[in-house]
């Protein structure tokens, strides 16, 4: 499951990944065989819209793509505000909607290279039985904790298997009322569930909230910034960062036209300008 952080607003981002490179996926455009093997499902997770507001388009989407959640308890405002909450309260509406060996949690301005992440966790056996390899965090953890911020996978995105999103997902959100018995889930039983502490950082969030419970760190190569533009990573990053909408049309194009991202040689400052703009 591959789960783009999101907000009601990132239409043009989402729109963007479905038409760049989650189309690695689509036999009739990309011959990936190694993508074939497996059963990706891409998955958008948005607050609902506030009450009295028009939520048709947002409907409608849904039933088009079949790839949009909507958080009923969970609004569009709460989730601008608490972007740890509501990378918890995704991975929650994933576990009960869904059944994966392993969660990727990436940014809208994430270039995900799929034939790349496949080969990778293939090669760490992260598929070798039927719920994936227990305890697995990975990410890119070359940048120390420090006393104020925890250990954690910084950059475009990280995985983690069930068992960490089980944790994640079971216990109590920020938001929510604990008083009595959780209400997700039938299997959690009457006590009340403690609630997860979020830092102001949702990757950090993670990376804390983990630190309670055994795990394995595992060193995925993620990037922090369009290294694959210019293309100075060598194809050893499965997860580019930092990449706007119209670059990811520019660089499926380019990949379309001649089998590689990088056609552009130069970029006129108004484009640049653009790019900075619509990565924000």
């Amino acid at each position: 499951v591959v789960v783009p952080s999101q907000s009601t607003a990132d239409a043009k981002k989402r729109v963007a990944i479905r038409q760049t490179w989650f189309q690695y996926l689509n036999q009739t455009v990309v011959n990936c065989t190694m993508c074939q093997n497996r059963t990706v499902k891409l998955l958008f997770i948005v607050g609902s819209v506030e009450k009295n507001e028009d939520d048709t388009e947002l409907k409608e989407e849904a039933q088009d793509f079949g790839d949009l959640g909507v958080l009923p308890d969970f609004t569009e405002t709460q989730s601008a505000k608490n972007e740890a909450e509501m990378t918890q309260r995704s991975i929650r509406y994933a576990l009960e909607h869904f059944k994966f060996k392993l969660l990727l949690k990436v940014d809208t301005t994430s270039w995900v290279f799929m034939d790349r992440l496949v080969y990778w966790l293939g090669a760490q056996h992260m598929f070798d039985s039927d719920a994936g390899r227990l305890g697995i965090y990975a990410g890119d953890f070359s940048h120390d904790g420090s006393a104020t911020v925890p250990v954690h996978a910084h950059g475009g995105g990280y995985a983690l298997s069930p068992d960490l999103c089980e944790f994640i997902a079971g216990m109590g959100a920020a938001s929510e009322d604990v008083s009595g018995a959780p209400k997700w889930g039938d299997e959690y039983g009457w006590a009340p569930v403690p609630r997860l502490v979020n830092l102001p950082q949702e990757d950090a969030s993670v990376g804390f909230w983990l630190q309670a419970v055994n795990h394995t760190k595992v060193s995925m190569p993620v990037s922090f910034g369009k290294v694959a533009c210019p293309s100075t990573d060598d194809g050893k990053f499965v997860i580019d960062h930092g990449v706007s909408p119209s670059a990811m049309e520019q660089r499926w194009t380019s990949f379309m036209r001649n089998g590689h991202f990088c056609e552009r040689r130069f970029l006129d400052p108004a484009q640049a300008r653009k790019e900075r703009s619509d990565a924000n």
